[in-house]
């Protein structure tokens, strides 16, 4: 079962994962948060104890997880897993009062990182790690694609092409970028593009601040995309200035790709799986970001086969898929 829930969310998404599950005779479900807690509540209640849910496993960035917890063990569910997706959050003393009823409700605590479970449990708490995967074959590097990719979004031989996946947020802080191409396009060395894939609550904001910088035709808004993976491979560097992330797949997925990786220094170091990722400040302006990927662009490297370093570092989504197994069944 996939239950997926979400104060806001585009109806596409929704239905992505839903398609993407509904295979076989999985089922999938959306329980709104946006009509509140008490009806989402009795909501998951009756899902739960209608289709006899015996593990229950809860991603979550804070302890916020514990409204789904509850409701499991009021359910009868008999295993409770908490698997924690970040490093920081935004209520931080909510989260620090309701980290120990985590601990108490939780029979598996699971973690994507080092620095995520420390942020979800404490200090002195066990929890297993268990590494954002991927199926590293589809990301690994074609030329052939990356020359049609680059044909289709009408990009020139002679661009160097700037990276983003991800949720338009504070915390992925896209505007770092927009500032990022506007340095670099003052330099006059080099012409730059910048794809950025995705949806959230501040695209409209981060579209206004283009314009105001004069970059309508720079930046490409290419929204949720299923093709990723091809996306990739048509980039030069990809740049993640986040405020704060646990382990971010979207990271991994590049590396594979053997896309050079600029991630913001507040990113936890597990990240780097490869020798393709550099770790730079965000609170000093965008400069050392321009020189890091002028040195990229000017530095020649063969990107076939760094899925394979992907796969022996053990993140394929083969190795994940029997560690989880092996969780819900013990």
């Amino acid at each position: 079962h996939l239950i997926y829930s979400s104060t806001h969310s585009k109806q596409e998404v929704i239905d992505g994962y839903i398609n993407d599950w509904c295979k076989d005779g999985d089922k999938a479900c959306f329980i709104p948060k946006k009509n509140g807690l008490v009806k989402y509540a009795k909501q998951l209640h009756r899902y739960l104890v209608d289709n006899h849910v015996d593990v229950i496993h809860v991603q979550g960035s804070s302890a916020a997880v514990l409204a789904e917890m509850v409701v499991a063990k009021i359910s009868g569910v008999k295993k409770i897993i908490v698997h924690s997706h970040s490093t920081s959050g935004s209520h931080n003393t909510i989260h620090r009062i309701l980290r120990p009823l985590v601990n108490i409700f939780a029979n598996e605590r699971l973690a994507c990182g080092e620095k995520a479970g420390r942020w979800m449990y404490g200090k002195k708490k066990q929890f297993t790690v268990v590494p954002n995967c991927i199926d590293t074959e589809s990301y690994r590097f074609n030329r052939h694609v990356r020359d049609d990719y680059r044909i289709i979004l009408q990009l020139q031989d002679d661009e160097i092409v700037i990276g983003h996946v991800g949720k338009f947020s504070d915390v992925k802080n896209q505007s770092f970028l927009l500032k990022l191409l506007d340095s670099l396009g003052r330099r006059g060395d080099k012409h730059y593009k910048l794809l950025l894939v995705g949806h959230g609550p501040l695209e409209d904001q981060v579209k206004e601040e283009c314009s105001s910088l004069g970059l309508d035709g720079k930046v490409l808004f290419l929204g949720n995309r299923d093709d990723v993976a091809n996306l990739m491979m048509a980039m030069d560097v990809f740049c993640m200035p986040s405020l704060y992330e646990g382990f971010p797949i979207v990271a991994v997925e590049a590396q594979a790709s053997g896309l050079p990786l600029l991630i913001s220094s507040n990113v936890s170091p597990e990240v780097k799986i490869t020798d393709i990722v550099s770790f730079l400040p965000i609170d000093k302006g965008t400069s050392d970001w321009e020189n890091e990927i002028i040195r990229v662009a000017h530095t020649t490297r063969i990107r076939e086969y760094y899925d394979d370093k992907i796969k022996v570092a053990g993140y394929d989504i083969s190795q994940s898929a029997a560690m989880l197994e092996s969780i819900y069944m013990k």
